[in-house]
């Protein structure tokens, strides 16, 4: 109740103040949860400590498909969760709960400050070039392969004195090697797979490696000069949808719809061929 009272005395003395990009920067209210580790999990198995040590970092019950005392000890676990009263017989979210979900512009993929449209939105002053590279060989010299750019080309796209956020599907320091002669290179900043995930989702393997549309705003934010103090409550809420799209792909196993379902608005891109 204290921190829902903080909350709703900043939303207001915010509205006094003309809005979000009038309003000073508040300090926000934190509730912090100290729970063992494993919490709700099982206590110990054959005797050994599990929760709030080690172990429950680990598999806790490593072998239930064979030991019938690991099955009953799973099954009480995910009995806990009480899934009777959060899923009909069909397995399906009951409607009450379903009602609970945001709708319209409420939904994260809907609200400009979560979908990466809040830079135009926000700051409209901000220009950005957007280029597509087709064939990789293209970013290095021609005399080093034939699809190599000419050295005024590549000025032309890539400009010789701004910064350049490179999303690559592959590692990055490729991108390095390929752009290191070229007279803007101290201003790339790549972003790549770095061998992080595991059993993710989609948009959460993209977090991983940081090479997710949140994660992108933010790299924009600090490089542009400029940008860092005047849009830092975009790089803040930029976090915010990290960590909530995050809970999101850990509780349903799975991208919320209005993230798989995203599509690209109308724009004018230029292909590198």
């Amino acid at each position: 109740d204290q921190v829902v009272r903080r909350l709703q005395e900043i939303r207001q003395r915010a509205q006094e103040e003309g809005g979000a990009m009038q309003a000073s920067r508040p300090i926000w209210p934190m509730i912090v949860l100290r729970s063992p580790k494993g919490w709700t999990g099982p206590d110990a198995l054959n005797g050994k400590r599990i929760e709030g040590f080690w172990r429950s970092h680990q598999v806790p019950l490593p072998n239930p498909k064979q030991d019938p005392a690991q099955l009953q000890q799973l099954e009480a676990w995910l009995k806990s969760y009480r899934p009777g009263e959060l899923f009909d017989d069909g397995g399906k979210l009951r409607p009450e709960l379903q009602a609970l979900s945001p709708s319209g512009t409420q939904r994260m993929g809907s609200n400009p400050h979560a979908n990466v449209g809040l830079l135009r939105h926000e700051l409209p002053e901000l220009r950005e070039r957007v280029l597509n590279v087709v064939k990789l060989f293209a970013l290095t010299q021609p005399s080093e392969h034939p699809h190599g750019l000419s050295d005024r080309d590549f000025d032309t796209l890539f400009t010789t004195d701004r910064p350049v956020l490179f999303n690559f599907h592959g590692y990055p320091w490729l991108i390095h090697r390929l752009t290191y002669r070229r007279r803007n290179h101290a201003n790339f900043h790549v972003r790549g797979y770095k061998e992080k995930g595991n059993i993710n989702t989609p948009l959460e393997l993209a977090m991983n490696n940081q090479i997710d549309r949140f994660s992108l705003v933010i790299d924009v934010i600090d490089r542009v000069p400029g940008l860092r103090s005047r849009a830092a409550h975009i790089k803040e809420q930029m976090k915010e949808s990290i960590l909530a799209n995050r809970a999101y792909a850990h509780e349903h196993g799975m991208d919320a719809p209005e993230i798989s379902n995203w599509q690209w608005s109308t724009a004018v891109q230029t292909e590198l061929a």
